[in-house]
């Protein structure tokens, strides 16, 4: 392997307001493969990045007026807060705050707090499918449980 001349002995950081480091205290830092191509030396750790596309975006898409699931929130003491309407298969959550209703959600609906509890009228909860042990887990944090948590 032919050594690198003196001059290519130090490697340029990225700034290039920044003067030359000298390579021997780059142990730590990845250089950039051009930089050891020119040096006549080989980069030979790259890794591909995969991902998948996400299927939403975060984003709820509003039902037409009349034609989604009407949704009621109300505040602790009964009183209407807001009337919005989702499609089938949206979480109460990102309903919320779709719709600008103050209900809060530390961990962003991943099930991990109790902080979105909310308690549903017992002819709605009836309908809805039986919550899973995770869920399960997490109501018994939250405060204020009731029979239609």
């Amino acid at each position: 392997m032919p050594r690198p001349s003196p001059l290519l002995q130090q490697l340029r950081t990225f700034a290039t307001s920044l003067r030359p480091i000298p390579s021997k205290r780059l142990h730590h830092v990845l250089p950039r493969p051009a930089a050891l191509s020119e040096m006549g030396l080989r980069f030979g750790g790259t890794r591909g990045i995969s991902s998948t596309p996400p299927r939403y975006h975060g984003d709820l898409v509003r039902p037409e007026p009349g034609t989604g699931i009407k949704l009621i929130f109300r505040d602790s003491n009964g009183a209407d807060i807001k009337t919005v309407e989702g499609n089938e298969g949206d979480d109460i959550l990102s309903l919320a705050h779709e719709y600008d209703v103050d209900l809060e959600g530390a961990c962003e609906g991943s099930v991990a707090c109790s902080t979105c509890h909310v308690v549903i009228d017992p002819a709605s909860f009836d309908i809805l499918p039986e919550a899973d042990d995770e869920e399960n887990d997490m109501l018994d944090l939250a405060f204020g449980l009731e029979d239609t948590s």
